[in-house]
């Protein structure tokens, strides 16, 4: 048991955590997944754009919403690229989107579960008085992170903020969107952790200056073990593990801890 790498025993100057999603908060069957919504998708969209075009047209906006370089939103830019396979608007495609949201996502809940640990450890951390910020990938509009929020037990939860496609200008694996979400919270990196499972997804937090810290998962052994070579990593561990930690960090006083550095 403990945190392994390269983590403080205790960070009294810690304001905020920053949680991903799936995988770490909400298990999912991607593969599964992938398969279903692209199928139903593909058949929803058939009025607007031909099924055998779809998959192209859909991953080749989904690749340009995570790598744009503008200030527009990533839903409208995602948006604005499927539209390049199209003759419908932007405007016309987005009810598209909605309604396959509604109609064909809403229906596979079933491959979505909750992850042991994670509604002890959000909780914990708001009872310990930490702000808890969804830091999710926001390549979905917000109802599509409520829906899986929901699924994985976590709808009622009381989230400070949650980035999603529609306000969001950038995506992970790229350290803007850390700085983007900082300026966002009005806060510094030093008073954050991001609290993930993906290491090429999470760890660039560790680039704008923000401490991170991988839950180890079953199945995933491989994947931390080479984690663990990552300067960027600063822990692992379980949620038990990092449920000890806050509650570590807040039995010292703040004023105990102005020279500690993470």
């Amino acid at each position: 048991m403990g945190i392994k790498g390269r983590f403080p025993s205790k960070a009294p100057w810690v304001t905020t955590l920053l949680f991903d999603l799936d995988g770490t908060l909400v298990d999912m069957d991607r593969a599964r997944l992938e398969l279903r919504l692209i199928l139903r998708a593909a058949w929803r969209f058939s009025k607007a754009i031909r099924p055998w075009h779809f998959r192209k047209a859909f991953w080749g906006a989904a690749e340009k919403m995570q790598d744009h370089g503008t200030e527009e939103t990533n839903y409208s830019v995602f948006l604005s690229a499927l539209s390049q396979y199209s003759a419908r608007t932007a405007s016309e495609l987005d009810g598209i989107v909605r309604e396959c949201l509604a109609k064909d996502f809403a229906r596979l809940s079933y491959l979505f579960t909750p992850v042991p640990g994670a509604r002890e450890t959000l909780d914990l951390a708001r009872k310990l008085g930490y702000r808890v910020v969804l830091a999710t990938n926001p390549v979905w509009p917000l109802v599509g992170v409520e829906m899986r929020l929901k699924w994985g037990g976590l709808g009622d939860f009381p989230f400070d903020y949650v980035t999603h496609s529609e306000i969001m200008t950038r995506c992970k694996p790229h350290a803007a969107y850390y700085s983007d979400l900082l300026a966002r919270l009005q806060v510094t990196p030093r008073e954050c952790v991001m609290i993930g499972n993906d290491p090429r997804k999470d760890l660039p937090a560790h680039d704008v200056g923000i401490m991170t810290f991988l839950v180890e998962r079953a199945g995933q052994e491989e994947l931390m073990s080479q984690a663990a070579l990552d300067p960027r990593q600063g822990g692992r561990g379980s949620f038990e593990d990092f449920r000890e930690f806050i509650r570590r960090s807040k039995e010292e006083p703040w004023e105990q801890s102005q020279s500690s550095s993470v």
